[in-house]
């Protein structure tokens, strides 16, 4: 739970991504379309819905965020 926790923090602060943002979180990928403290969820092409514990987050692949120049 405090593993959980301190992800979510980690994730919202660095603004690894947000809600609306394409993302892939290991096998899942989809839109994001809540990001709490102890989890984010995700919402994919075929409308299943991800629940993913922050604290198993490893890797995130962001396709929404852009490199600025």
């Amino acid at each position: 739970l405090v593993k959980d926790f301190v992800s979510g923090l980690f994730i919202l602060i660095e603004n690894q991504y947000g809600v609306g943002d394409r993302v892939k979180i290991g096998n899942f990928e989809g839109n994001v379309v809540k990001i709490t403290m102890r989890s984010t969820v995700l919402l994919d092409d075929k409308n299943n819905m991800y629940y993913i514990s922050n604290g198993l987050i490893k890797d995130v692949t962001n396709m929404s965020q852009q490199k600025k120049s």
